[in-house]
């Protein structure tokens, strides 16, 4: 400003560059580009239309860039798979509202806990549990509580379902990490 007032000459300055843009989207469009490849064990090739189904119906190849910078941004992603009665779709889960979970060695989650604050100060509790030789299941409720307030605190879920009653044995969500430190989660950077 003042050597605006004055009329006094400045050497124009460059801005600050930061790469973490460029980064992101060079993940995003260059590495992910095309459609994903899909791998079946041998013989199994008649699933491969029902994964292509699944894609179109979920909206990946438009959803793939966003979601990929997400993972880039928050070095966690969890997709959840969802049936309508006619169509399976996924969808992205918000990982600030993944308040914890577990995954066996292979990667595969065992149980997962999602709150999601509401208003009037209540949460929205949703937890996911597989277990091996036992029934899992999938409980939802709202509360007044917190992300920290115990699930056996909550009282009555307003949603309880088995597992076995969708027809999996399996917690149907998928938790990728953007860098894998061997941690429980993630790093973006």
């Amino acid at each position: 400003s003042y050597a605006k007032d004055n009329d006094v000459w400045l050497e124009a300055i460059k801005p600050l560059r930061n790469p973490t843009h460029r980064s992101i989207e060079f993940f995003a469009s260059k590495l992910c580009a095309g459609k994903p490849k899909i791998i079946v064990p041998k013989g199994r090739d008649v699933i491969i239309p029902y994964i292509e189904q699944f894609l179109t119906w979920s909206g990946f190849q438009t959803n793939k860039r966003p979601m990929l910078r997400k993972d880039a941004l928050y070095g966690n992603l969890f997709r959840k798979v969802i049936f309508d009665g006619n169509k399976i779709t996924q969808s992205q889960l918000d990982p600030k509202f993944v308040t914890d979970f577990e995954e066996d060695e292979q990667g595969f989650l065992l149980w997962i806990r999602i709150d999601i604050p509401q208003a009037e100060r209540k949460t929205y509790t949703e937890y996911w549990i597989k277990n091996d030789g036992f029934n899992g299941y999938v409980a939802t409720w709202i509360h007044t509580g917190d992300k920290d307030t115990p699930l056996d605190r909550l009282g009555n879920p307003i949603t309880y379902a088995f597992l076995s009653d969708y027809g999996i044995d399996f917690v149907p969500i998928v938790h990728t990490k953007f860098i894998n430190t061997g941690e429980k989660w993630g790093l973006s950077r």
